[in-house]
């Protein structure tokens, strides 16, 4: 099997020269929409960079109509560093979690202590993760995952689980609750998510990781310039 690391190569590598990873509470375009690429590819290119892509959350924590979001414009239909999984409603998660897009069949092994859990979601970050390459089969390891319960079975403005932003429940909210977000999901879904076309509330959890999209990293902030 091959696996594809998605973290700075190491010192002791003969493939590349050690890379620090870039972290920071700013956002920065990456890849313009207009140059949309598949998943695996903007990945690499991250890697490549020693980026580290935007996550659902942090895209969540962009204000309308601020600089950050004009600046960011660009990129949307945008790809984010999160990787979700997740089955049919009102069934345990059980041992393994998959699904076929075009291409790729992805793949998440549960842990144990999650196995039992129901109307559940598991998600985790860019870079916690590694993602093993066997011929078409895409196997997701990730250093710890993270579980919200209660996860939505429907699609549309929903209200949110208050410390991650992941829509919750199966009553609609209104769109212009300032904590509602707008998901739009598969019966079962292993993948990365997406933000859309400037609406950075909404969370696609039905785009094949093969679709060609933009993408926004981590920036550190500004460096501050004494004025004399």
């Amino acid at each position: 099997m091959r696996e594809l690391n998605l973290r700075a190569v190491p010192s002791s590598s003969p493939e590349a020269a050690p890379v620090s990873r870039i972290r920071g509470p700013k956002l920065s375009p990456f890849i313009a929409k207009s140059k949309g690429v598949p998943f695996e590819e903007g990945l690499a290119k991250a890697e490549a960079a020693g980026k580290t892509i935007a996550s659902f959350a942090r895209f969540g924590r962009i204000a309308d109509h601020s600089d950050e979001a004009h600046e960011l414009f660009e990129v949307f239909q945008s790809w984010t560093g999160t990787i979700f999984a997740y089955i049919e409603p009102r069934k345990a998660l059980g041992p393994v979690i998959e699904s076929t897009d075009a291409r790729n069949r992805w793949v998440v092994h549960v842990p144990e202590h999650y196995r039992e859990a129901k109307d559940a979601v598991l998600f985790v970050d860019h870079p916690e993760y590694t993602i093993e390459r066997d011929g078409r089969n895409r196997v997701v390891h990730a250093s710890s995952f993270n579980l919200v319960s209660d996860f939505a079975s429907i699609t549309g403005w929903l209200p949110t689980d208050p410390k991650h932003g992941i829509p919750v429940g199966d009553r609609n909210a209104s769109y212009s609750h300032p904590g509602a977000r707008f998901l739009w999901r598969e019966k079962t879904m292993v993948g990365p998510a997406s933000v859309g076309l400037g609406l950075w509330r909404y969370l696609y959890l039905a785009d094949s990781p093969s679709s060609k999209f933009g993408m926004a990293v981590e920036a550190p902030p500004p460096e501050l310039r004494l004025v004399k």
